[in-house]
C-alpha cells in the first residue's frame, strides 16, 4: 500500500516493524500470530499453524476437520485480517466469529449443495467445521 501511495509508510500499522510485507501481514505481526493460534485453539487443532500453511495452504495434517475445512479457515481468516487491517479493527477471533465471515461463506456453500443436489457431500467436508463455528459463536 505504501508503493502505491494509499499508506504514508512501508510500516505495520499493528506492531510498528518497519517492512509489512504479505509474509508479516498474514503470519509475522504479533497480531496475527495471536489470532492464528486462537483459531486453532477454538477449532481443536492439536498442532499450530505453519507460515506454509498459512501463506501456501499447503496443509498436511491429520485432524478433526477436513483438510478442506482448514483450507476455508485460513483463507476465511486471512481475509479477516486483511479487512480487520484495512479498516483499523483489532484481530481476534472473537470478532472472526461474531461477524460470521466464515458462517455467511458455509450458507453460500451450502445452498449451492442442495441446488445441486450434494448434500451428502457438504456434510462429509464441512460438517465438523459447522459444529464447531456453532459452539464458539454461542
Amino acid at each position: 500500500m505504501y508503493i502505491y501511495k494509499i499508506k504514508d509508510s512501508g510500516s505495520c500499522d499493528r506492531c510498528s516493524n518497519p517492512n509489512e510485507t504479505i509474509l508479516h501481514l498474514f503470519w509475522e505481526c504479533s497480531s496475527s500470530k495471536r489470532f492464528w493460534v486462537e483459531l486453532q485453539r477454538k477449532l481443536s487443532l492439536h498442532a499450530l499453524f505453519t507460515s506454509e500453511e498459512i501463506i501456501l495452504g499447503k496443509i498436511k495434517r491429520d485432524a478433526s476437520l477436513s483438510v478442506a475445512s482448514i483450507r476455508l479457515c485460513i483463507l476465511i481468516g486471512k481475509h479477516f485480517i486483511w479487512q480487520c487491517r484495512s479498516n483499523g479493527h483489532t484481530v481476534d477471533v472473537s470478532s472472526f466469529f461474531v461477524t460470521l465471515n466464515l458462517t455467511r461463506y458455509l450458507l453460500v456453500e451450502r445452498y449451492i449443495a442442495v441446488c445441486k443436489g450434494n448434500m451428502e457431500k457438504f456434510a462429509t467436508v464441512f460438517g465438523n467445521l459447522i459444529d464447531m463455528i456453532e459452539l464458539c459463536v454461542v
